[in-house]
């Protein structure tokens, strides 16, 4: 598919190719409308808002055939004008519309792409699942198209400000572990609370603990934290830089464990929206040396900014088929996305003999080893319940035993040498 301008531009506007600055010096950004508007406007009349004080260079481009399912080249060739903002009008067909808009967010994460269609529940839930902010009624009025403009490219802005101060890192920056499940009740939350533990123990005060299930996360529960704020709060903040984002932060019993705590209330959970879970994690990447994140049930769009980052996923299922079958699909929708430097774990919760499955089969379905595996355990729940993680509570456990076991298996080269080093020593004084 080619893509063609479709409205003549003014001298400063002139065609050119994709990638080459624009003429005048102050403008800063690009706003890239593929297809028609609908009712909403004509982009000479966005071009002459005000507004945007030639800040802004608004391009136009429409297609010479139909939109053929050219996803790929067609999102390559948009954002080769390296765009603040893309808008993908009302003329393209919703389905081919949606996957153009999550391939762009997926090949470029400070893009902000808008879809301007009819809105219903159903789009405006895929669009969260995606990362799409914002979705344009081409009904609507210039007025509020105008400002949809405004609030991309701001939001857009932000990212790509913060995008080219952060790559590359002159240092090395941290490990970030997203622990994943398809299927609310897995024990994911225990996972990622007692993991994070272990890894403190080994490099406190160089250990995060964020929870990204925002509407209905536990992990201050589960650690017997009342904090004074949480991650939802942060997203009230209009600018972020570590400093501010550790204000936010709460420490664990032992105060070796940083933890960034998500909100009691749901119905702030849309504070804390794809791009600003990315902008928070690439700062606290340069802050920690591991970062481990407890995602929602399912993927949703704070999940798939811990996903785009992440150096390890750890996949959580239970010995039953619903969990097992979900963890297959995630697993496909992932390999979908593609990160191939990414490393995979599978821990295996709850495994009891009667459940008629076999570790064999779930293995095979999986297409991974079992890392680290919990049979049925009375324990875990029970501390859970009163706040605490077993790994500080239990530590001759089984269950303590596997979480630490687990976490050396994610450490860095130094924090496992060192650690084995402080153990040789403890156990030849032990031995004395």
């Amino acid at each position: 598919m080619q893509l063609t301008r479709t409205t003549k531009q003014p001298q400063e506007f002139s065609d050119r190719s994709p990638g080459t600055l624009p003429s005048p010096a102050a403008i800063v950004h690009r706003v890239v409308f593929l297809g028609d508007l609908g009712g909403c406007s004509s982009i000479e009349s966005i071009r002459s808002s005000s507004l945007f004080e030639n800040r802004v260079e608004f391009i136009h481009l429409g297609s010479d055939s139909v939109f053929a399912n050219d996803i790929e080249s067609t999102a390559v060739e948009l954002l080769a004008y390296e765009p603040t903002a893309i808008f993908v009008g009302n003329e393209i067909s919703p389905i081919f519309a949606f996957g153009l808009a999550r391939r762009l967010l997926l090949l470029s994460a400070p893009t902000e792409v808008v879809l301007v269609t009819t809105t219903s529940p159903e789009k405006w839930a895929l669009a969260a699942l995606i990362g799409i902010h914002n979705i344009v009624d081409p009904d609507s009025s210039e007025t509020d198209l105008i400002s949809a403009i405004s609030s991309a490219v701001e939001r857009g802005a932000r990212m790509h400000s913060h995008f080219e101060v952060s790559t590359p890192s002159e240092h090395k920056r941290g490990r970030l572990i997203a622990v994943l499940s398809p299927k609310g009740g897995s024990g994911k939350t225990t996972v990622a609370v007692n993991l994070a533990t272990a890894l403190a123990k080994v490099a406190p005060n160089r250990t995060l603990l964020i929870d990204f299930d925002c509407q209905f996360g536990d992990v201050a529960t589960a650690l017997g934290l009342t904090p004074e704020r949480t991650l939802t709060d942060l997203g009230n903040v209009t600018r972020l830089d570590a400093t501010s984002v550790k204000l936010f932060m709460s420490r664990d019993a032992s105060g070796s464990l940083l933890v960034l705590p998500s909100s009691s209330s749901p119905e702030e959970a849309d504070l804390i929206d794809k791009s600003f879970a990315v902008e928070l994690l690439e700062i606290m990447l340069d802050e920690f040396d591991y970062i481990v994140v407890d995602t929602a049930a399912g993927i949703d769009e704070r999940s798939l900014a811990a996903i785009s980052l992440a150096s390890d996923l750890l996949f959580v299922a239970t010995m039953d088929v619903a969990s097992v079958r979900n963890l297959v699909k995630e697993m496909q929708l992932l390999d979908r996305l593609g990160n191939p430097s990414q490393s995979r774990l599978f821990v295996l919760n709850r495994v009891t003999k009667d459940s008629g499955l076999q570790i064999d089969d779930i293995t095979e379905a999986v297409g991974l080893p079992i890392t680290n595996s919990f049979p049925t355990s009375t324990l875990l729940p029970k501390r859970l319940n009163t706040g605490q993680a077993v790994v500080h509570t239990d530590p001759k456990s089984t269950e303590a035993k596997t979480f630490v076991d687990l976490a050396h298996k994610l450490l860095n080269s130094d924090d496992l040498a060192a650690f084995t080093a402080s153990r040789g020593r403890w156990r030849r004084k032990a031995n004395a």
